[in-house]
């Protein structure tokens, strides 16, 4: 009997990804990975959906709302766009996570059977249209088909990751967002699409541009988007309240077969 019980209590521990919940509370912590004098990015929004909610394509114009985040890190519009399709939250670490920072929230998700996916949202600085963000809507399963957690996940951001708007020409003189002595609202428009930064003709030279230069706050920027640097984790856990309830409802059936079963003695 010892030995069942120690079982159980191991299920209790162990089977929240094997538990689908009425509701699932996340745990989400964003961390900025790169070195001092790195880029930083602006508060992260965070939504999670059914799959079908895509906050942008490559090759295709940036939606205004992704404009926004990409030009100013205004998280308003894609809030504004994202309400009533899921759970969705905008995480900030008193400000932009600069290199070292790191925020963490809790996201309730009342349906996970059907709120399955997360898609983020975030303006990298200093840059005119610059972000991250995932634009395949189903590239990051948090549940599965039957509402089981599918982590602890980490999802990792790489330079080579980062995307350019398309919105704005980059230009470090002209409307770059967390520049001293800039005005953000500025800028050329530049009619693009949206594409991977990293590839682009004159990409390094427009970073190496920002080298020197400050920050309002005077944060100097000295080293900014390696290619093969990570530039943000976004890692992703079952709060220990979801844990609790998914490890009582499996003791609470255990106990009951094992109770029917010495009944039936």
């Amino acid at each position: 009997m010892r030995n069942t019980y120690a079982f159980l209590g191991f299920l209790s521990l162990a089977s929240f990804a094997a538990s689908p919940l009425a509701a699932a509370d996340l745990g989400i912590t964003i961390t900025n990975n790169m070195a001092a004098g790195g880029s930083a990015f602006t508060p992260v929004w965070l939504g999670v959906h059914d799959g079908t909610f895509d906050t942008f394509d490559s090759g295709s114009a940036a939606s205004a709302a992704v404009e926004a985040v990409a030009e100013l890190g205004d998280t308003a519009p894609i809030t504004t766009a994202f309400t009533g399709v899921g759970p969705q939250t905008t995480l900030a670490a008193g400000g932009p996570f600069v290199p070292g920072a790191v925020a963490s929230t809790t996201l309730s998700v009342p349906n996970p059977t059907s709120e399955r996916y997360l898609s983020f949202l975030s303006m990298i600085v200093p840059s005119n249209d610059l972000f991250m963000g995932n634009g395949n809507p189903t590239a990051i399963e948090v549940f599965d088909a039957g509402g089981n957690f599918v982590g602890p996940l980490t999802i990792t951001v790489m330079g080579s990751n980062v995307w350019d708007a398309g919105t704005e020409v980059n230009d470090a003189t002209d409307g770059p967002a967390f520049v001293l002595g800039v005005d953000a609202t500025l800028g050329t428009t530049e009619n693009g699409t949206v594409e991977l930064f990293l590839g682009q003709a004159g990409a390094a030279d427009y970073l190496s541009s920002f080298l020197g230069l400050t920050s309002a706050t005077g944060y100097e920027f000295t080293n900014l988007v390696p290619a093969d640097g990570v530039i943000a984790t976004i890692t992703i856990v079952p709060e220990p309240s979801t844990m609790a309830l998914a490890g009582m409802g499996i003791v609470g059936l255990a106990v009951a077969g094992w109770r029917r079963r010495r009944a039936a003695r």
